[in-house]
């Protein structure tokens, strides 16, 4: 007992092992009324020879969208028909070939922000469904539940859905989220490949550069911000205050080149280097200390654009960026 073909026999086939008839391939000839049609090559993959029983080599079809909805008289049916799919193919079962003729209904829901989503009304049961099946025990096009059919995934062991969700993690690991849910697996059963360790980085290198876009465009909004606030308030108090305020909050660098872009007098630089800062900057990514070791603020001298201002700390990120997207692509062309 327990020997090699003990147990129950398959008494299913997989979706894997059928062709799949999704509804994703037509909905762009349905934005308007009319007529298209074409053909679907089968060239490769499990489709191209589902079983010994069938072959199907390609497709051809012609799918319709009605000018006007049309009632639907199958019994229990509750939709109208907005168009048809037609199905025309060869299906080979054993010594004889049989020339197949299948027409699908085509209904549409709307969608909660505007427009609608289209799917097949199912040959064989009238449900609604995105994807119907050829092949398995059938050679007309049926829905999954009909056909008692099953993803691959569902007969997957414990250790193949480990690394599937592993590969995962991996090609998504520039977000946290991802790391943190990696390096908490107890166990991993994937061996990181080449490709996968060039997913991973590529990742971590594409939020990283998206991060700093955000900071810099956050930098520069909160720049045009301060400047005309600044430039609005009348007494040098005012002024002493506010600018504090922003040292505080934004770094001493920062409050640093707004004082140097307004043309302010001494006294006010003066109150910024006196303060100490309560909090540290909020990107926790480039200090006061990085950015006067990258560009002293005796050096720094103003662009006097008034639509694009840039402090150091934009220019340090600035070139941040570059150095991301010239690692990105050393690390792309290396992959190629």
């Amino acid at each position: 007992m327990g020997g090699y073909g003990s147990g129950r026999p398959k008494k299913s086939h997989t979706t894997a092992e059928c062709l799949t008839i999704d509804m994703t391939h037509f909905k762009k000839y349905l934005c308007v009324p009319g007529t298209r049609s074409g053909h679907l090559l089968i060239k490769s993959g499990p489709t191209a020879n589902s079983s010994s029983q069938d072959a199907i080599p390609g497709i051809s079809y012609i799918i319709e969208r009605f000018e006007s909805p049309q009632r639907d008289l199958s019994p229990g049916a509750r939709q109208s028909i907005l168009g048809n799919l037609i199905l025309c193919y060869m299906a080979k079962q054993g010594d004889k070939e049989q020339h197949c003729i299948s027409p699908i209904p085509l209904v549409a829901t709307p969608c909660n922000y505007g427009g609608q989503r289209w799917w097949m009304s199912a040959p064989c049961c009238g449900a609604k469904v995105r994807a119907v099946y050829i092949g398995g025990k059938n050679i007309y096009p049926a829905c999954r539940e009909c056909q008692n059919l099953h993803y691959q995934s569902q007969r997957a062991s414990y250790i193949e859905r480990q690394i599937a969700y592993e590969k995962h993690l991996l090609s998504n690991y520039g977000y946290a989220w991802a790391a943190h849910e990696y390096h908490k697996l107890e166990k991993h059963y994937f061996k990181i490949t080449p490709e996968y360790l060039y997913k991973a980085r590529k990742s971590e290198l594409e939020r990283e550069l998206h991060f700093m876009r955000s900071l810099r465009e956050f930098d520069r909004v909160m720049l045009k911000t301060d400047l005309r606030v600044v430039r609005s308030l009348k007494s040098d108090e005012d002024k002493h205050v506010y600018l504090k305020h922003r040292s505080q909050q934004l770094g001493r660098s920062y409050a640093l080149d707004l004082i140097k872009m307004l043309g302010l007098g001494i006294q006010f630089k003066q109150a910024v280097l006196e303060e100490e800062a309560d909090t540290p900057d909020l990107s926790q990514t480039i200090s006061d200390e990085m950015v006067e070791a990258a560009i002293p603020e005796t050096e720094f001298v103003p662009s006097g654009d008034e639509d694009e201002p840039e402090t150091r700390k934009m220019i340090l990120l600035n070139r941040k960026e570059l150095e991301l997207e010239l690692e990105i692509k050393a690390l792309e062309k290396k992959a190629a």
